[in-house]
C-alpha cells in the first residue's frame, strides 16, 4: 500500500498511518519503532517478580519472591511487609533515630521501634532498654507513691461512736482519676465491762469525715463472773476513689459495739497506716 507522506514537512514532524508512525528527520521519513510497555520484572522461572497492575488501575507495587507476595507500597505510600523486617543502620523519622540493632540479637528491630515511636526521643540501644520501654509504657494499675506512718502509744475509748486515733496520714494524688490504697494495722485489746462479761470493737478509716472501710464487729460475748480481756491484732483495707488532686488525710478510728473498753496501739505496740496512690 502506498504512503501519501505530507508535502514539505518540517524536520521532527510524524505522520502515522494504522499503527505505524514516521518522523521526519529533515531529509526522509523514518519508522518510530515503539517498546512493548512492561508491569513487570520477572526471573527466569516466574516465580520472583516485582508487578503493577494485579488489577486495573489498583496503583500497587507488588514484591513475589518464591511464588509469594511479601510486600507491597500502596497508592498513599503505605508499605507493607509480610514477613520479618531486617534493617541495618539507622531507620529515621521526622527528627528522631532509633537504632534497629540490639545487644541480645534476638528482639527484631521492628520491636524496638515500636516500643519508642510516640514515646520519647531515646534510642534504644540494648534489649535492657527495650524492656524498660515497654515497662514504662503500662500505664495502667501502676504504684506512683507510697506514704507510711506509725504509731505506738496506746489510746482507750469507750464510746460507741467512732473517734479518731492518732494514727493517720496524708497523700495528695497526681490525677483526680487515680485511687489511693489504704492498708492499716492496729494491735488492739478489748477488756469487757464486769456486769456484761462481753465485749466488741470496731475499726475504721476514715478520708476527712468519709468512711471508706469499716470492720465488723472484733470480741466475745458470754456470761460469767470473770473478767475477759482479749488481745488480737486488726488489718483493715480500702481502695479509695477520692476524685481529687488535693492533700488527702486518711485515719483509723475505733469505737466500742455495745460494751468494753477498746485499746488501739496495745501496750504501746506499733501501729501501721501505709496509703498507696494507683494509677488509673
Amino acid at each position: 500500500m502506498a504512503i501519501n507522506f505530507p508535502d514539505s514537512p518540517t524536520s521532527g514532524d510524524t505522520h502515522t498511518v494504522g499503527d505505524k508512525t514516521w518522523t521526519w528527520n529533515g531529509t526522509s521519513w523514518d519508522v518510530v519503532v515503539s517498546t512493548p510497555i512492561s508491569n513487570q520484572i520477572i526471573d527466569a522461572d516466574g516465580d520472583t517478580r516485582i508487578h503493577v497492575e494485579e488489577s486495573p488501575d489498583e496503583d500497587y507495587i507488588r514484591f513475589d519472591t518464591a511464588g509469594t507476595e511479601r510486600m507491597t507500597i500502596g497508592p498513599t505510600g503505605d508499605v507493607a511487609v509480610a514477613n520479618d523486617l531486617s534493617v541495618t543502620g539507622t531507620i529515621s523519622g521526622g527528627s528522631t533515630s532509633f537504632p534497629t540493632s540490639l545487644d541480645s540479637g534476638t528482639m527484631p528491630a521492628i520491636e524496638a521501634l515500636q516500643a519508642k515511636v510516640g514515646a520519647d526521643s531515646s534510642a534504644v540501644t540494648s534489649s535492657l532498654d527495650y524492656k524498660v520501654a515497654q515497662l514504662e509504657a503500662i500505664s495502667h494499675g501502676k504504684i506512683l507513691q507510697v506514704v507510711h506512718a506509725t504509731y505506738s502509744t496506746q489510746e482507750d475509748t469507750t464510746s460507741a461512736t467512732f473517734v479518731a486515733t492518732s494514727l493517720t496520714a496524708n497523700i495528695t494524688p497526681s490525677d483526680s482519676a487515680n485511687k489511693v490504697l489504704a492498708f492499716a494495722y492496729v494491735p488492739m485489746g478489748v477488756n469487757d465491762a464486769a456486769s456484761s462479761r462481753s465485749g466488741y470493737a470496731v475499726y475504721e478509716i476514715d478520708r476527712g469525715g468519709t468512711s471508706v472501710a469499716v470492720t465488723f464487729n472484733i470480741g466475745y460475748g458470754g456470761s460469767g463472773t470473770e473478767n475477759r480481756v482479749l488481745n488480737m491484732p486488726v488489718t483493715i483495707f480500702a481502695l479509695d476513689s477520692p476524685s481529687s488532686t488535693s492533700a488527702l488525710t486518711y485515719t483509723v478510728n475505733h469505737r466500742k459495739e455495745v460494751n468494753g473498753t477498746v485499746s488501739s496501739f496495745k501496750a504501746n505496740t506499733t501501729g501501721h497506716l501505709v496509703l498507696m496512690e494507683v494509677s488509673a
